[in-house]
């Protein structure tokens, strides 16, 4: 595919992954609704920029591994509580594998290369090959980048959607601190192996598209854009009260205003930084 072909659609697939952030704000974060039409956006973006990036190859491989990973500590805290905590999801995200939804271990492959590529701006590597300390460092960066989607959307899908729920609840809008934990465990697992799997590697020729500044851009608008629907439901879903799995109150404008707030700071400085670079990076056109 030409360069000009392949950058047209790939801005035709971020246009609709914003859409379907700005339909999120309006209906309330709907996950049920939500995930499939975000998904297939997200996964025609995925393989389309991952190709050029990184081959077919290494796409399924980070893809593979992402869900691999995903689904073993997932299960196992779901029989066990490690890592993440005891609890159990409904049946909001449709069919299940061992209690583990089968769409979340498809989304956990897919947006794995959206935060590893993030994380590849905010290091300034430009490139599909790694070399001393981004070896580790882009992983480190590239699990704290997806679980910070894990701090503003956990206490939407968690106590307002009630896609899962917690047996013992904590004191973050009834999610434990363990959580958490187990996200940082969990992604650092996956983009740490695949790592060391572009590392063993040979190092690619770079494509004229990779040299693109617009071609970097795209998937931090990918990481960015979940704030649209922090703010939106902010301003446009009515206040309800919810209780909870341990009987906890909560009134859902204080979750909305307290995501978009942690969401300044965990999602749109890490975007403006990593544009920034982009924009001001001299290896790039």
């Amino acid at each position: 595919m030409k360069d000009q072909n392949l950058l047209r659609l790939l801005t035709i697939m971020s246009i609709l992954f914003i859409v379907g952030n700005v339909i999120a704000g309006f209906i309330g974060v709907n996950a049920a609704v939500l995930v499939p039409f975000l998904g297939i956006s997200l996964g025609i973006f995925v393989f389309m920029h991952g190709i050029t990036h990184f081959g077919i190859k290494n796409v399924l491989i980070l893809m593979g591994v992402g869900m691999i990973v995903s689904f073993c500590y997932e299960a196992l805290s779901i029989a066990t509580g490690f890592p993440y905590g005891v609890f159990h999801y409904t049946g909001v995200f449709g069919p299940k594998l061992m209690g583990f939804p089968i769409i979340v271990m498809f989304a956990y492959g897919l947006v794995a290369y959206v935060f590893w590529v993030v994380a590849e701006s905010l290091v300034g590597n430009y490139n599909n090959k790694l070399k001393g300390a981004n070896i580790v460092l882009i992983p480190i960066i590239a699990s704290a980048l997806l679980t910070s989607w894990d701090y503003v959307l956990d206490p939407i899908f968690a106590s307002i959607n009630k896609a899962y729920i917690w047996n013992n609840p904590g004191c973050y809008f009834g999610i434990p601190f363990s959580n958490f934990l187990g996200w940082y465990l969990a992604t650092y697992t996956i983009f740490q192996i695949f790592a060391l799997v572009i590392y063993r590697q040979k190092e690619q020729k770079v494509s004229t598209t990779m040299r693109k500044k617009s071609y970097w851009y795209q998937p931090i608008i990918f990481y960015a854009c979940v704030f649209i629907q922090l703010f939106l439901a902010m301003i446009l879903q009515p206040n309800k009260e919810i209780i909870i799995f341990s009987g906890q109150v909560f009134q859902t404008s204080y979750i909305y205003q307290s995501m978009t707030l942690i969401g300044i700071a965990v999602i749109l400085v890490p975007a403006v930084i990593a544009f920034t670079n982009v924009l001001t990076s001299k290896t790039l056109k």
